[in-house]
């Protein structure tokens, strides 16, 4: 048993070598099977299910050293979004509320009014075009084998549904960063991380989780706040990535007795006001 399980990393480890130095993957890798999982409501809808994603244990192995890489260099250097707190070290859902709450709260004590624009993401991980997210991993310094090698991963990827042990279809998968894969985090990361650009207003970030905000004075101020979710909706479309101006939505923060009104839009479409919000659910 203890010569087999040598032979076994070392297999492992002279293929992944292989794999990294020359920046391929065998196509069987790259399979996925998506199991459906029942979240709530109708079980005849297919929205009301988490597609669960089963990808190439060997694969994973390979990953983790990539990532390893990958986070090493995005995070040393700070190259990541500060105000980015998914999937970071000493970053995390609580590391976030905490910058969020101490802002608005600040806001409120001192009789100022905040505006809030909380966005909304059109399936975020599915819809990351590849060439885009390769032309950031370029643009950032990714070096050359490690670019190949997830140039690789990401390309020629095939996934079916599995349902009571029967198999559907393979299908081919032409976006999105392969869910159920160690590298979805880093690469959504980088895909998003030039988001904030050109936004004045402040804006905070958890993964896909966005909200952007503004101490409001007077309508000059709202106009400035128009024009960062112009920007936003831009960079949105820039980048392949889409809002649901539908499910987005804005609220008010104030003590105070009368407010500075202002009708936002995105996309032409007005967003409306909540008079509360569940962040990071």
């Amino acid at each position: 048993m203890t010569k087999f399980d040598y032979h076994v990393v070392f297999t492992l480890f002279d293929g992944s070598s292989v794999s990294i130095n020359i920046g391929t993957i065998p196509d069987e890798w790259k399979s996925a099977n998506i199991c459906p999982l029942f979240k709530k409501n109708d079980r005849t809808i297919p929205s009301d299910y988490r597609p669960v994603s089963l990808t190439c244990i060997t694969c994973k192995l390979l990953e983790h050293v990539i990532y390893s890489n990958l986070m090493q260099h995005f995070e040393d250097p700070n190259i990541l979004n500060s105000r980015q707190h998914a999937f970071r070290r000493r970053h995390s859902c609580e590391t976030q509320p905490i910058n969020v709450i101490h802002d608005w709260a600040t806001s409120i004590d001192n009789r100022k009014q905040t505006d809030i624009f909380i966005l909304d993401f059109e399936k975020a991980f599915d819809t990351v075009p590849h060439e885009l997210l390769k032309s950031k991993l370029h643009k950032y310094g990714v070096p050359k084998n490690i670019l190949n090698w997830i140039n690789a991963f990401l390309s020629t990827r095939s996934q079916c549904v599995i349902v009571n042990g029967t198999k559907s279809k393979t299908s081919t998968v032409l976006s999105g960063v392969p869910q159920g894969t160690v590298l979805v985090p880093i690469l959504f990361l980088v895909h998003i991380n030039d988001i904030a650009e050109n936004v004045t207003s402040e804006i905070r970030l958890f993964a896909d989780d966005c909200v952007c905000y503004r101490k409001i004075k007077n309508e000059d101020d709202c106009a400035e706040l128009q024009k960062d979710i112009d920007t936003l909706g831009n960079w949105a479309t820039n980048w392949g990535m889409r809002f649901q101006p539908i499910k987005c939505n804005m609220m008010t923060l104030s003590r105070k007795k009368k407010i500075t009104s202002f009708k936002y839009t995105l996309k032409n479409t007005e967003l409306q006001f909540l008079t509360s919000i569940k962040y990071l659910e």
